[in-house]
């Protein structure tokens, strides 16, 4: 899971370099040109990948979360069990 939260981070890191560097080349170019146009593009998905990544990052760090409370939880139930076994 570790893993996969650090691509999700270097993805997001990269998606955000990209989109900066879209926005300063588009504000230099000509408006209606095909290059502006692509720009933009290359912008907005940026842009959506930049959101993706932070959703997969928080959707990871929730699921940990709940995998730590789970955790726990069985292992509360393991010691009850076995308390009440020894009894």
């Amino acid at each position: 899971m570790e893993t996969i939260e650090q691509i999700a981070d270097v993805v997001e890191k990269v998606a955000e370099v990209v989109d900066e560097v879209a926005d300063g080349i588009s504000g230099n170019l000509p408006e209606g040109g095909r290059m502006k146009k692509v720009v933009e593009i290359v912008d907005d998905v940026a842009e959506k990948t930049v959101k993706d990544a932070r959703t997969v990052g928080d959707a990871i760090d929730k699921f940990q979360e709940v995998e730590g409370k789970v955790g726990n939880i069985v292992e509360t139930l393991s010691e009850h069990h076995k308390e009440a076994k020894d009894a």
